[in-house]
């Protein structure tokens, strides 16, 4: 009677067990299918090329859902078009559960408009230093669940010192997007950062971009015009680097010194910033 006890007790014990395990394995397993649809519910807009880079590097891709023009060619994601000229419908038509931005590149209308409608708002303020770089690496991994992934994506943080010259050559960026809209970097600008950091130096003392003038180019006399791809094919029709005012007269127009270079690495100074920077030191050196 005892070994029946007995052993009707261990296999109540062993039921019990069994349960108990049972029970922690369904509750483990509903956990990960949870994170799981989580992620794959997430729905998230870039309306920044830095932040869509960023989001790519970090796995995300069919989560991403809309960009705007300057990510266009990242992503196979519904293009919405210049930031400055977006309204709110065609955002809220893709059901965005985050939507990043960049500092001043939104209208406060359309800010308002989605904050009113329960739209989670990213907002990015960059700065041109390899820091903040890392600083956004970390702040868009935390809002998409992502925070393993980012430490593989972080720039180290002197990496430029290798590319610096010993005599520093001129380099002047044009902005074109045609012969008759042209516009000259000044500092405070993603471009003349990376002249610097890749040894260069920009004669350019004044803020943010200025139309070009044959008067300031012959005064400035750059070694080099650094260009984006389709900004001097915006030129191509028009005798290319003759179409700019004054150049010819320059050190750059007599030797042909043209570099163009892919907008995306150049301006959107993001993880691809390493790249953008060597690209153009070799370039000039």
């Amino acid at each position: 009677m005892k070994k029946i006890i007995t052993l009707c007790s261990l296999a109540l014990l062993f039921a019990c067990s069994t349960d108990n395990r049972s029970e922690e394995i369904s509750n483990t397993n509903a956990e990960q299918l949870s994170s799981e649809v989580e992620q794959q519910e997430q729905r998230i807009i870039s309306l920044n090329g830095t932040a869509t880079e960023i989001l790519l590097g970090l796995g995300i891709k069919q989560e991403l859902v809309g960009v705007d023009v300057t990510s266009a060619n990242y992503s196979q994601a519904q293009n919405l078009g210049h930031t400055s000229r977006m309204a709110v419908e065609p955002i809220l038509n893709l059901n965005p559960t985050l939507l990043i931005y960049k500092t001043g590149e939104l209208n406060a209308q359309l800010i308002q408009q989605l904050q009113e409608m329960k739209v989670e708002l990213l907002e990015l303020k960059p700065e041109y230093t390899v820091n903040s770089v890392n600083a956004i690496v970390d702040q868009i991994a935390n809002a998409v669940g992502k925070q393993e992934e980012a430490t593989a994506l972080k720039l180290e943080e002197n990496f430029a010192h290798r590319f610096q010259l010993e005599k520093a050559p001129k380099v002047v960026f044009i902005y074109a997007r045609g012969p008759g809209a042209m516009q000259m970097a000044g500092a405070g600008t993603a471009e003349t950062k990376i002249i610097q950091m890749a040894g260069g130096v920009n004669p350019f003392d004044f803020e943010q971009y200025r139309p070009v003038t044959a008067e300031a180019l012959v005064k400035a006399n750059p070694d080099f015009v650094l260009m984006y791809n389709s900004g001097f094919k915006s030129l191509e029709q028009a005798n290319g680097l003759k179409a700019i005012p004054g150049i010819m007269e320059t050190t750059a127009g007599k030797n042909n010194a043209l570099i163009t270079m892919d907008a995306n690495i150049l301006h959107n100074f993001s993880i691809s910033l390493p790249k953008a920077v060597e690209e153009l030191h070799n370039a000039i050196q």
